[in-house]
């Protein structure tokens, strides 16, 4: 975003960049909600049925709890990660704009 004599206008391309970090994050939480919805219908099921919780079938679990708690971690540092970048971007652009008022 430049700001020249108190007219704002927009870079090329900074539309886009906003539309392409929405649809990233959309499909991040499509993607997270599918997989956590996965891993607890695998546990509730090797809880469930009898026929599932022989000595041979503990890994399934033991791998689905593992896999959901690995991604909601995951998801807590995107969401951090994202929320720092996103503040460095609006400083940035709040630094710039101060510097072309003074200048």
């Amino acid at each position: 975003m430049n700001t020249t004599q108190n007219i704002t206008e927009y870079d090329e391309g900074d539309e886009w960049y906003y539309a392409i970090d929405a649809l990233q994050t959309a499909v991040g939480i499509l993607l997270f909600l599918l997989t956590e919805t996965g891993n607890i219908v695998t546990i509730v099921a090797v809880v469930k049925y009898r026929s599932l919780q022989k000595p041979q079938y503990f890994f399934i679990p033991s791998l689905a709890t593992t896999d959901a708690l690995l991604g909601i971690a995951g998801a807590l540092l995107l969401v951090q990660v994202k929320s720092w970048y996103n503040a460095r971007i609006t400083f940035r652009i709040y630094t710039r704009n101060r510097a072309c008022m003074y200048s």
